[in-house]
């Protein structure tokens, strides 16, 4: 966040699918962060065996406003989307 680390997380992905040699996994974090109001620009790599992605959001956050960022890994073709909810 705002080009600091703030949270590292492992997170095991378990197979729901093989099609054609390849595996087809899924895994979910849920975490709470506080953050002081105004504006933040978050950053989010995911990495796995073979790649790697990394994209980035900004949002501005009132006082006692609470906001949910959904982080999505396309299963196919590793595209990584960032979303707030």
């Amino acid at each position: 966040m705002d080009g600091e680390l703030v949270k590292e997380e492992k997170v095991g992905g378990r197979i729901t699918k093989r099609v054609i040699g390849i595996k087809l996994r899924k895994g979910t974090f849920h975490d709470v962060l506080e953050l002081r109001p105004g504006r933040h620009e978050i950053q989010v790599q995911v990495s796995w065996d073979d790649g790697e992605r990394t994209e980035r959001i900004s949002g501005t956050f009132s006082e006692g406003a609470t906001r949910r960022l959904d982080v999505n890994l396309g299963r196919l073709l590793k595209e990584l989307t960032l979303e707030w909810k």
